[in-house]
């Protein structure tokens, strides 16, 4: 698996930048506007410029704020976004067709960016949540977010159109419909199982149900005419790929990790050893 950027999160620098630097060996591209030295000195690129066929595409980083409980602050500092992103941001719009900012903000703060900050096309959010998060549109942004700890993989498949909106792509649209569709034909099928059906006409909740049911209805034949290609727009889909969470055996591996707690064990068990001599003596 191939990656152009990465973004720095504040969970990056726990074992301190001196450990983050170290891994410049791995030609990781580490990126990061608002993380500098004590003197103020960037400490990687703020950006990464890349295209994909004719389209020139330029992507930010932006590291969250770090707790101090939790990070060791080793000649280092985060910057808050606003004093960074908008020149970078700036610069960016010059040089690309379309910028991408990956951010371990949390989501309130991504959207007061999206809605503050323009010409963002996509924001790929980082942050603590343990779930996916559907892609969601905020002004003319698309905050998109993966669930963490390496669950699942996150695919966003786009169809740029220059700097018009983004528009649901018809296929994914019309399997959202359905779902609701679904629902809606439930919740009235167990209305109808309760009352008597003159009982339901006076019913204000089962005559917007059914409203509802007619919007979606509709909405669904007009897409039924309508192909991808005729969407006005930037079009998106969006999937989530569960990983393995188990790999094959490694009899090689597995040697290693016994011998390694057999270790573990004979410290403990001279460490405790030692205590009762200790105590002994002391007695």
């Amino acid at each position: 698996m191939g990656y152009t950027a990465v973004g720095i999160a504040p969970q990056d620098l726990a074992g301190g930048l001196d450990f983050l630097q170290q891994q410049k060996e791995q030609r990781l591209p580490w990126i990061s506007l608002n993380l500098v030295t004590d003197q103020g000195r960037p400490v990687f690129p703020p950006r990464i410029l890349t295209s994909a066929g004719s389209l020139r595409i330029a992507i930010l980083g932006l590291t969250g704020p770090v707790r101090r409980t939790n990070v060791r602050q080793n000649g280092y500092r985060v910057l808050d976004w606003r004093q960074t992103l908008p020149p970078a941001l700036t610069k960016a719009r010059e040089e690309a067709d379309m910028v991408i900012l990956l951010s371990s903000y949390p989501f309130r703060i991504n959207e007061e960016i999206a809605r503050s900050q323009k010409g963002i096309a996509l924001v790929l959010q980082a942050g603590v949540s343990a779930a996916n998060m559907a892609p969601r549109l905020v002004a003319d942004t698309l905050i998109c977010q993966t669930a963490g700890r390496g669950k699942y993989l996150g695919v966003l498949d786009i169809d740029r159109a220059g700097s018009k909106g983004w528009i649901l792509a018809n296929r994914a649209r019309r399997a959202l419909l359905q779902q609701r569709l679904d629902r809606v034909n439930l919740q009235l099928q167990r209305l109808r199982k309760g009352a008597p059906a003159k009982d339901l006409q006076r019913d204000a909740g089962f005559r917007q149900l059914v409203a509802t049911r007619t919007g979606i209805e509709e909405e669904l034949r007009a897409l039924a005419k309508e192909k991808n290609g005729q969407q006005k727009g930037s079009v998106y889909s969006n999937r989530f790929i569960a990983l393995r969470t188990s790999l094959p055996r490694d009899r090689e591996v597995e040697a290693i990790v016994r011998q390694t707690l057999r270790q573990v064990n004979e410290l403990g068990r001279r460490q405790l050893e030692k205590r009762r001599k200790q105590r002994k003596e002391e007695a």
